[in-house]
């Protein structure tokens, strides 16, 4: 109510001076100054101290200060405008049509700057470059250069032949009142945009009041229009400039005092109702505003940066201005507060993070431990017929007493332990790789071959292959190379292992040589299996390789075959590698 209250004794200024004009227009002083017109001189200094008003009252830095006092020029302009029609060019036809013509100027350029003003105010970064602003402009342009060209074509203003007595003797064309209606319009639209961008509580309650001057105003064009104006002493009252001009500063001054448009006064009641602990200084040090709240501060404090703590849960935040500067204390002691709860959950927290890494590092230490309990089952899965046939040798040389035959047993035992090493290696290596070297593939065999050789077996292996092939293809060559060695033990008397390479693939060669008289190996067919058999002179045979260790090899994709070389026939195992991998 108070904005309102203002605003109507700010009003009633304008037209108290609006009145007096009038009335000195028309008063008996008149006669002593005839044939000039009083008001022609009085209302070019009143609008200068209208632009020195604007000046004073509206912020001095960017657009919107430059246009409010474009608004204050125009106004100027129009009573210049007015000077001259009436003093100056009064007795020259056609330069006085075209200066009532060059009225237009402001009565349009206004308008237009009202609704620049409007789409400036609340902008972050004010500009009115932008698409709407340019339409206006060009449509405001259009309008007026029609206006002043209105003796080519009179679409604005229509006279009697050859302009006679066309001062008082015109008529209005339609293109007439597209001017004045878009002159309101864009009065309506600043209006509308300003009050819908404030951000002041409870502003609508209040617009109303912008209303008063404009309605006042065109209620006084329309009684000029009409020839209802009021007049005395055979003069009107008053004239369509100075109605134009104070409508114009009256609807500006709604928008000032409602604060719809940023100005410089009333701080002091800014900082009434502000609830923040803040100051504003002088550079001397001398306070010009401050809240009901703020907290003076001592020199010391002054000169400290911004962000500082001046008091143990207080920090200031300070700004420099022209002339001065302006800061606010912060009462942080809540935040203090909070920190000190968020530093001991920070603790906690801390705490917690470490039990739960050590129950990950239990995790995964118990994970290794059934990850390797797997694997030493999955070994004593794939080596339970050595171990039991270890078990019943080792039973048999206890029940014998015959030194020849526990030695020949304590040999097979240590033959068999030394297989079931190096299969346990090779498993253990695979935990950790998909992959197998051939070198340790070739490790495993000689030292197989080295308890054959203690057995009383001699036997060699021959690598010329380098490379990697899959660890189940490697456990699955050694286990077929014990399978035929000790499937073959009692008649054997040499073993001779290559591993070599043939273009893309790894081939594993056994050449057994056999006692004299003994079966020479063959290979014949079983059942979709490949089997590879001994044959004696065609009659009878019997398995060199076992049907399991077949299968097992199959599924592997590694070929078993027979090949025959200067009368010696080789058991072969071809690995087929995958592209560039093993």
């Amino acid at each position: 109510m108070r904005e309102v209250t203002n605003v109507l004794k700010r009003l009633s200024i304008y037209y108290i001076l609006m009145a007096a004009m009038g009335l000195v227009e028309v008063s008996v002083w008149q006669d002593r100054f005839m044939p000039v017109r009083l008001s022609n001189f009085l209302l070019p200094p009143i609008t200068v101290c209208l632009i020195l008003y604007y000046s004073f009252r509206v912020e001095r830095k960017g657009i919107l200060h430059k246009l409010i006092m474009a608004i204050g020029y125009m106004q100027l302009l129009f009573m210049i405008l007015r000077t001259l029609k009436y003093e100056l060019v009064a007795d020259l036809e056609i330069s006085a049509r075209h200066t009532w013509y060059s009225y237009y100027i402001p009565t349009m350029l206004i308008p237009m700057l009202l609704f620049f003003i409007a789409l400036t105010v609340a902008r972050r970064e004010p500009t009115v470059q932008s698409g709407t602003s340019m339409l206006f402009l060009f449509v405001t342009l259009f309008l007026l250069f029609m206006v002043l060209t209105n003796d080519s074509h009179q679409l604005i203003f229509r006279f009697g032949k050859n302009f006679e007595d066309w001062n008082s003797d015109y008529s209005y064309g339609w293109l007439y009142w597209v001017v004045i209606i878009w002159q309101y319009f864009m009065y309506l639209c600043s209006m509308v945009i300003l009050i819908f961008k404030s951000r002041i509580d409870g502003i609508l309650k209040n617009t109303w009041v912008i209303l008063i001057p404009f309605f006042i105003g065109v209620f006084q064009i329309v009684l000029l229009m009409t020839g209802h104006m009021l007049k005395i002493n055979d003069l009107k009252v008053l004239e369509f400039p100075e109605i134009y001009m104070f409508m114009t500063a009256g609807i500006l001054e709604c928008f000032m005092e409602l604060r719809l448009i940023p100005v410089n006064d009333d701080y002091n009641g800014l900082f009434r109702l502000c609830s923040l602990a803040c100051e504003i200084r002088n550079n001397a040090g001398k306070i010009l505003f401050s809240t009901e709240c703020s907290r003076s501060l001592s020199e010391q404090q002054l000169v400290m940066p911004s962000g500082s703590r001046v008091e143990p849960h207080s920090i200031m935040q300070k700004r420099t201005i022209p002339g001065g500067f302006g800061y606010i204390v912060h009462d942080i002691s809540r935040l203090d507060q909070l920190e000190e709860a968020l530093s001991e959950l920070r603790g906690e927290l801390l705490q917690e993070t470490e039990l739960l890494r050590h129950q990950n590092e239990l995790k995964e230490k118990q994970a290794v431990i059934e990850h390797r309990i797997a694997v030493y089952d999955s070994i004593v899965n794939r080596v339970k017929r050595q171990s039991l046939k270890i078990s019943e040798l080792a039973g048999k040389a206890k029940k014998t007493s015959d030194r020849q035959l526990q030695d020949r047993y304590r040999r097979e035992i240590l033959l068999l332990s030394a297989y079931i090493k190096r299969y346990a290696n090779m498993m253990l290596i695979a935990e950790t790789a998909n992959v197998i070297n051939t070198g340790e593939l070739c490790l495993s065999v000689n030292e197989y071959l080295r308890y054959l050789n203690f057995y009383g077996i001699p036997g060699e292996c021959v690598h010329t292959a380098e490379g990697s092939i899959a660890f189940e293809a490697a456990l699955g060559l050694f286990e077929a190379f014990e399978s035929i060695v000790e499937k073959n033990l009692p008649g054997l008397r040499g073993v001779i292992v290559n591993i070599s390479r043939a273009e893309r693939r790894i081939q594993f060669k056994i050449n057994l040589e056999m006692e004299p008289g003994e079966e020479q190996p063959a290979c014949g067919g079983a059942e979709e299996v490949q089997t590879l058999q001994y044959a004696a002179g065609g009659t009878g045979s019997r398995q060199l390789v076992s049907m399991d260790t077949l299968y097992m090899l199959a599924n592997l994709r590694i070929l078993t075959r027979e090949e025959q070389e200067d009368e010696i026939t080789y058991i072969c195992f071809t690995y087929q590698e995958r592209g560039d991998s093993v």
